[in-house]
Order: structure tokens, then sequence, then C-alpha cells
């Protein structure tokens, strides 16, 4: 936005009632409840628009309010959009698809660094029973496949899971448990590996599997996400709650040439344009009300 020429912050869950300075809210989120009491504090204020990161099928009750009061509900996939319209169909009008981005840089790093063909697998995600980490440590054990995981463990719950892993690995020497890690560091993680899995219980869409393609990993991805219907196609989609479906799809990608599918996902600089056509419609509307 900001190289656009529009004036634009981002904040965290800490918000500040300085209204008066902007001309739209944008929130991420249907279903929490600080979305919901946020849009409620600004609701007469300014104009809002939500972007749905939807997790799982949460019932109507935890996200119409916020829904019926956005001027505009982006979703990342038509299937997510469609959860939307079938459960509130007043709403259909204003959902709009918007594409999953990535940092201009990772295609510098891709640029700088040569890809290691070797099959290996990279696992990337906040370390928890949620994301499934372990089935894609048994599945790669099973093939005795070198496996790479990144993620945060940031409390305490977190590295008592990541220990949990260490443990389930025992003897075997093919895993490798890393902290947290960013940029070209872990750019240079997805560039090294064959294969990149995210076999969680249930992702929204999966930037982590989006970073995966445009740096030349083939891709495993779940089964249950809202982003199914687009990786599938390319990629193999996995159960993540059947060790068997998780190996065989890993096989599956490793057996394939790396990159095999050509995704190139576009950059946030080249999504951003599309962002601002909605933030327009919805100022547009403003003006004519």
């Amino acid at each position: 936005m900001r190289r656009m020429g529009v004036k634009a912050d981002f904040r965290g869950v800490q918000f500040h009632d300085d209204y008066e300075n902007w001309d739209i809210v944008h929130l991420y989120h249907t279903q929490f409840p600080w979305v919901r009491d946020f849009g409620w504090r600004y609701l007469d204020k300014r104009p809002l628009v939500v972007t749905a990161v939807t997790h799982g099928y949460p019932p109507l009750e935890e996200w119409q309010q916020i829904v019926e009061r956005a001027r505009l509900l982006l979703v990342y996939s038509p299937e997510e959009g469609q959860f939307y319209a079938d459960r509130l169909p007043a709403c259909a009008q204003k959902i709009r698809l918007h594409p999953m981005g990535v940092l201009e840089e990772v295609y510098e790093v891709g640029k700088l660094t040569d890809a290691d063909n070797s099959p290996s697998v990279l696992c990337c995600g906040r370390y928890c029973d949620y994301k499934n980490q372990e089935m894609v440590l048994r599945a790669c054990m099973k093939l005795d496949v070198p496996v790479a995981f990144a993620g945060p463990v940031d409390y305490q719950e977190l590295v008592a899971y990541k220990e949990r892993l260490m443990v389930v690995a025992g003897g075997w020497t093919g895993a490798t448990f890393h902290g947290l890690v960013q940029g070209p560091d872990l750019w240079r993680l997805y560039q090294r590996a064959h294969v990149h899995v995210n076999a969680a219980r249930f992702e929204p869409y999966g930037i982590v599997t989006t970073e995966a393609q445009a740096l030349g990993c083939n891709i495993v991805h779940t089964q249950r996400s809202w982003a199914a219907g687009v990786f599938g196609t390319q990629g193999t989609l996995c159960d993540p709650y059947d060790l068997d479906s998780v190996t065989e799809s890993i096989e599956q990608e490793l057996r394939r040439p790396r990159g095999w599918a050509g995704i190139r996902p576009p950059t946030w600089q080249e999504a951003s344009p599309a962002l601002l056509g909605f933030y327009q419609e919805v100022w547009d509307g403003v003006l004519r009300s």
C-alpha cells in the first residue's frame, strides 16, 4: 500500500483508538472474540473490511455479527467464500477473492542459491499437535528420508511438543529440529528441500505451502483446508489423520522432479493492486451513501 502512495499501518492485537486518522479499517479473522469486540468498538466510526482466515467450520454465531457489518469479506479461495455464502446468503454479494502472495525477496534468494535436488522433506509451522508434525516425522521415518522441521517454540506447550518429537525420533538420525527461522535462513531451508509437507489437522489456506512453491518445492498439503482445491492440482493432498496417506503422498512427490508443477505465486506487491481495488470499492460506496 505504501509503495502505491497509500497511508497504511499494520498492528497486532494491541489496538489504539485513533480512528480519525484512517478512512478504512481492515481486520483479519472472522471468528475470534477479540475481532468481534474490536468490531463493535469502531463499528460506527469507520467502514470495515474483513479477511476471513477461517479455521475449520465455525458456527454461525461466532462470525455472523462481524461479517454482517463488514463492507467486504475477503477470502483466499472459492471454497472458503462458498462456506460463508451457503450459511449466510445475504453476505454473498460482499465476498471477494484475494490472492495469497509472498515477499518479493523470496525470489531474490532463489536466484542466488542453487537448489539441492537430493530427496528430503521440510515441514514448517508452529510446533503443536494441530500442525501435526509427529505424523510427518513418522511418515519420513517409515520412508527413511531426511526431514527438517522449523517453527516457533515460544511458550512451554510448544517446547514440550518439540521434545516429544525428539523422543519419537529416538536414535533415527534423519530428523533435524530447528526453532523459529525467518527471512533468508528460512527460504534457504525451503530451497534445500525436495518436498514441503503441510499436514495440519486443518489449514485455512497455507502461507508455508505458498512460500515452498515459490522456492521450487514439491508440495504435500492437507485435505482439510480451504485451499485443498487449489493445491490439489499443484501437488498431492494427504489425510492428516492417516499415516499411510501422509507417507504415500510424500513418496509420490519425492518421485516427481522438483518443481514439476511450475507454480510461481505472486508477490505481495503483485497482489496488492487487487487489495487497493477492494479498498477503493468500499470508499466509493461510502461516498455514495
